[in-house]
């Protein structure tokens, strides 16, 4: 189990992700069906619990953020060329760093549907040498009620790899 298996199994075990299986449902159908306005009850209650998340104190492992973010507010980096608005549930959006030894520095997301989610989890990954967390990978999952998640393996992309020279522990980490 890795630090971000770690920290959903700690979510599902707070309370905060929740899966609602309903019979005879296809596992390829989204469940995610809260469009509600953010000021309802239930979603005052998702916004309070994500809070609660930058608070936890995990060894190796930092919450730099946790959001609650509503329906289609999402907010991006222009990197990966997405739309100013992308069409998405609201969710809980977790950033922090792992750091599995002194030389590791490993940004992540794990993104949490607030309702709807299958029970299930997807780690995304990144192709050639990485360094970026891959967004256009983590909103199909999101919209499929996925609690999904990606990291920069340890490293800015960039044109080389002299991140790697004299650093074999970020190598371990890519």
């Amino acid at each position: 189990m890795d630090a971000l298996d770690l920290l959903l199994a700690i979510c599902i075990l707070s309370g905060f992700a929740q899966a609602k299986p309903r019979p005879n449902e296809s596992r390829n159908v989204s469940r995610i069906t809260s469009h509600s306005i953010p000021s309802t009850p239930a979603n005052q209650v998702a916004q309070s619990e994500c809070a609660k998340l930058e608070h936890l104190a995990l060894a190796r492992m930092g919450i730099t953020s946790a959001v609650y973010v509503s329906k289609d507010s999402l907010k991006l980096p222009s990197a990966e060329g997405l739309p100013a608005t992308i069409d998405l549930p609201a969710f809980c959006r977790v950033q922090g760093v792992l750091k599995p030894t002194t030389d590791s520095f490993i940004k992540y997301e794990l993104w949490l549907p607030t309702s709807g989610w299958n029970g299930r989890f997807e780690q995304v990954g990144n192709g050639g040498f990485a360094g970026r967390i891959r967004y256009k990978f983590m909103i199909p999952e999101l919209r499929n009620g996925f609690a999904v998640a990606s990291t920069d393996d340890g490293h800015t992309y960039g044109p080389d790899q002299s991140w790697a020279i004299e650093h074999p522990e970020k190598v371990i980490d890519y």
